[in-house]
C-alpha cells in the first residue's frame, strides 16, 4: 500500500545522507546534487555528467523489493481469509459438485446439489443427483433422507472424518479461527485474491486423513478438498445457486 511504501522510503534516508532520493518539480527520480536519473519535459532518460550506480545504489533496491514482498505475505494469514469469506447475512445458499476418487474404483463418482448454511451450525444439503437425498446437520447431529426410506438420525462425533468436513465449512464461514488452531496445522499460500488454507491434523488428534485444502478468489469459497492417506480423495466446488 501507499503507506508502506512511505514508511519504507523513509527508513532509507538513513540510509542514504549524500544521496538524496526525492521527486524534483519537473517529475525527476534523482539522486545526488548531480548525479540524477532524471524524466525531462520530454520524457527522457537522462543521466548527469556524474552518475554512479554502484553498491549502494543496488543495495538499497534490494532491501526496497524484500520489504514490499515482505509486507504483501505479512497480509496473507488465516485471520486475513476468514474476515474476508466469514459470513455477514444469516444464511447463504450454494451450488455444489462434488468428486469422490476411490482407489478401487476406475472412474470417479460424482453427484450435484446444493448446500444451504444458517449461522451458526445448520447446514442442509439436498444432492439432486444421481441419487435424490438431504443431509441435515445441526450442531453434532446428522440426519440423512432419502425418498422411500425412515430417516437415519447419527451422532457426528461417531464420524470424525464427516465431522471434520463439515465443522471446516462451519467454521470458515463463521470466522472461527480457534477451530482450525486447535485441531490443525495451518498453512496459507498464495494472495489475497486467489488463496488456499491447507490444513494438516495435529498428531494427538483423530481425524484419519491426511490433509484437508481449502482453495477460494477473494471472499468467495471456491473448493474443498479432503485427501486421504491411501490416495482417496474428495472434491466439492462451489458456485452460484440457481434459486
Amino acid at each position: 500500500s501507499d503507506a508502506i511504501f512511505l514508511q519504507i522510503l523513509k527508513r532509507l534516508r538513513h540510509f542514504v545522507r549524500n544521496d538524496r532520493l526525492y521527486f524534483g518539480r519537473r517529475n525527476g527520480l534523482c539522486f545526488g546534487r548531480r548525479n540524477g536519473l532524471c524524466f525531462g519535459r520530454r520524457n527522457g532518460l537522462c543521466f548527469g555528467r556524474r552518475v554512479l550506480i554502484g553498491n549502494r545504489l543496488r543495495w538499497i533496491s534490494a532491501v526496497l523489493a524484500l520489504c514490499l514482498i515482505a509486507s504483501a505475505q505479512a497480509a496473507l494469514s488465516l485471520d486475513h481469509i476468514l474476515n474476508q469469506v466469514k459470513l455477514t447475512q444469516a444464511s447463504t445458499t450454494l451450488a455444489f459438485t462434488q468428486t469422490r476418487h476411490l482407489h478401487f474404483l476406475d472412474h470417479p463418482i460424482e453427484s450435484k446439489g446444493s448446500l444451504r448454511f444458517k449461522k451458526p451450525d445448520t447446514l442442509i444439503q439436498n444432492t439432486v443427483s444421481p441419487t435424490p437425498r438431504q443431509l441435515i446437520i445441526n450442531k453434532d447431529t446428522l440426519s440423512l433422507h432419502t425418498p422411500g426410506q425412515a430417516p437415519r438420525t447419527v451422532k457426528l462425533k461417531n464420524y470424525p472424518t464427516v465431522w471434520a468436513f463439515i465443522t471446516t465449512f462451519r467454521a470458515l464461514l463463521n470466522g472461527n479461527s480457534a477451530f482450525f488452531k486447535r485441531y490443525f496445522h495451518v498453512n496459507v499460500t498464495g494472495t489475497s485474491n486467489t488463496w488456499q488454507v491447507h490444513l494438516t491434523p495435529k498428531p494427538k488428534v483423530n481425524l484419519r486423513f491426511k490433509q484437508l485444502t481449502l482453495q477460494g478468489q477473494g471472499a468467495t469459497l471456491k473448493q474443498i478438498r479432503l485427501d486421504y492417506a491411501n490416495g482417496d480423495s474428495l472434491i466439492q466446488r462451489y458456485g452460484k445457486s440457481a434459486s
